[in-house]
């Protein structure tokens, strides 16, 4: 790493993003490089199948709506929303269910590097009103369960628009 950028990075970089100057960035990219897919390097998949071992099949799908006072109130019976962000242009959505979209948005963007991806975040996309945080939740599960195998991750889905429109207008129906 020093070799290279010519300092030691902080102890933050482990687990956080470092902006690097554009000399930096500069010397990385003049290094001999084979680009390829990384969805579909082994690498990946085993780190996925470690996670699933964690977590249970299917990876994370979502808080569970539930009532209940603490630090946070969450009430299930409450009006929500079942929400598809999308990445920039790309053909990754995030589905998820929320009380409060806006609040909800923003805060999955303060996990996305920015600085590295060229101002690139999610998006509001396609929004289903209803009258309690359980209906929100049970949509999101359809939408999640009709994505099974390698376009699924979690909570996130790669696949086509048009793909996506279809499945998100079938689970709404149900």
């Amino acid at each position: 790493m020093t070799e290279v950028l010519g300092r030691q990075l902080p102890m933050a970089a482990i687990s956080n993003a470092v902006l690097l100057t554009d000399e930096e960035k500069a010397r990385i990219l003049a290094l001999p490089r084979k680009e390829f897919d990384v969805a579909v390097t082994r690498t990946i998949w085993d780190e996925r199948d470690a996670v699933s071992q964690l977590v249970g099949p299917g990876g994370t799908m979502g808080s569970f709506p539930s009532s209940f006072l603490s630090t946070a109130h969450r009430d299930a019976l409450k009006p929500a929303v079942t929400y598809a962000f999308r990445f920039a242009n790309k053909d990754v959505w995030k589905v998820g269910w929320t009380h409060d979209l806006k609040a909800r948005l923003d805060d999955i963007n303060k996990h996305v590097p920015h600085e590295a991806l060229g101002g690139q975040c999610w998006k509001g996309w396609l929004i289903q009103e209803w009258a309690s945080a359980q209906q929100a939740y049970d949509m999101e599960q359809r939408v999640l369960s009709e994505c099974e195998g390698s376009s699924k991750y979690g909570e996130r889905v790669h696949c086509s628009e048009d793909l996506f429109q279809q499945l998100w207008v079938k689970a709404r129906k149900m």
